[in-house]
């Protein structure tokens, strides 16, 4: 299936690098990245087939944030990802291209967000542990830490837990040089 696109009615605006969850009561608790907001319309981007078709099929949805923490304000934003996971970066990116910024991605096939960036406020990074091995990143760079179990999304709980800090409260972006041993996450 790949990924599917949801859009659902939603008042409150979240901020860049914030997260949301999806939540079946009694079942299930989901995050999910902010694709994008706009005018009181939260779009969410879903990777697994079995959650695109049990939101698709819902008039009602219960939605729990905005979660995590926002990103710093940015106007020259680099960001690099995988194909797979290039969404987790498209609000933030389209937020900053918003507000007058521009914004480059690096990303096999993706066409989007291609300013010049001679210089940059920071790097993002959405991919998975084994996709990043080796790789070095200018300064400050966010680590979308997407490969994270989450439970209680509230910071209660400590499954999150990456490198020190917890990943629901203190990410999803986490930035890489305050996460106390980031080449053993990397490796």
């Amino acid at each position: 299936m790949g990924v599917g696109r949801i859009r659902l009615r939603y008042p409150i605006k979240p901020l860049p690098g914030t997260f949301v969850s999806i939540i079946s009561p009694g079942q299930w608790e989901i995050p999910l990245a902010v694709g994008d907001y706009w005018e009181g319309e939260l779009e969410l981007y879903v990777g697994s087939k079995k959650i695109f078709e049990w939101l698709s099929g819902r008039r009602r949805v219960t939605v729990k944030g905005p979660l995590g923490s926002p990103l710093p304000p940015m106007r020259r934003v680099l960001a690099f990802a995988s194909p797979d996971h290039y969404y987790d970066l498209l609000y933030p990116l389209r937020e900053v291209v918003r507000a007058g910024g521009r914004a480059k991605l690096v990303c096999p096939g993706c066409t989007e967000f291609d300013d010049h960036v001679d210089s940059h406020d920071g790097v993002l990074v959405s991919a998975h542990p084994s996709e990043l091995e080796g790789m070095a990143f200018p300064l400050p760079a966010y680590l979308y830490v997407r490969w994270v179990k989450m439970n209680c999304m509230l910071g209660v709980c400590g499954v999150c837990s990456v490198g020190g800090k917890l990943a629901c409260t203190s990410g999803p972006f986490m930035r890489v040089n305050s996460i106390e041993d980031i080449g053993k996450i990397l490796h």
